[in-house]
């Protein structure tokens, strides 16, 4: 949400909405570090009940604290105040390398943000082109049928942190649609979920996944709508 009224009143010039993202953002950075950090089943976390809910969390934590700044609603103490949530939470996360589970391509996702807040060429290099980074995820967790390894179950959520990381990654200045290779991996992996799902538009209700959820919810639309603008913005750069 505060993601969401950072981008709705800046671009609607809302000044209401913009002071009540910015002032959040603060809200966080004075309760976080009183926030215990817990090591749970599924790795440390301050603020969920595992490392990959708190690598979502800082994905949109940064999105608005990145637009924040850039158009000059953060000041310098609040820059610093932010910083320090997202330095602690980045290294909270990059102590739990889970390889290649669809959770680690969030945990890039969210390292590949802290690395363009702070212009960290070194994270960068390690969350988006690392073997465990998102490139090595493109290459080996998603097959040559572009389903991803795990199953339908965990295929959207893993293309989603994916493709989220793809649009911090080009903040960082790698382009992830640029070549050809990448692009098909990509395309395939758009393709998939459509291929497998059953009469009903659902997703095979495989492994732990619950039954009858539908491919038409928003949020697997706009993954649709963002990767195809991401593969076609990428084909444009290369002609």
């Amino acid at each position: 949400r505060i993601a969401e009224a950072g981008v709705t009143g800046l671009i609607g010039g809302d000044e209401a909405l913009v002071d009540w993202s910015r002032d959040r953002m603060l809200e966080y950075a004075e309760r976080y570090f009183d926030l215990p950090n817990r090591d749970n089943v599924l790795g440390p976390s301050r603020l969920f009940s595992s490392t990959y809910l708190e690598s979502i969390w800082l994905t949109n934590y940064l999105a608005a604290g990145f637009l924040l700044r850039e158009a000059g609603v953060l000041d310098e103490q609040g820059q610093e105040a932010v910083g320090g949530v997202v330095e602690e939470a980045a290294n909270l996360i990059g102590e739990f390398d889970e390889g290649l589970s669809n959770r680690q391509t969030w945990h890039n996702a969210a390292l590949a943000a802290a690395a363009v807040w702070f212009g960290d060429e070194e994270l960068a290099q390690r969350a988006i082109t690392g073997p465990r980074g998102l490139v090595g995820h493109l290459i080996d967790g998603f097959r040559s049928d572009g389903l991803w390894y795990e199953g339908e179950n965990y295929h959207l959520f893993a293309l989603r942190g994916l493709l989220i990381g793809a649009g911090w990654a080009r903040q960082a200045g790698m382009e992830f649609f640029a070549d050809d290779a990448s692009r098909e991996k990509i395309a395939l992996a758009l393709q998939a979920p459509a291929l497998t799902a059953l009469p009903t538009g659902d997703f095979p209700a495989r492994k732990d996944s619950r039954f009858g959820v539908s491919l038409a919810q928003p949020m697997y639309l706009e993954l649709w709508e963002a990767g195809i603008a991401g593969l076609e913005s990428g084909r444009a750069n290369a002609e």
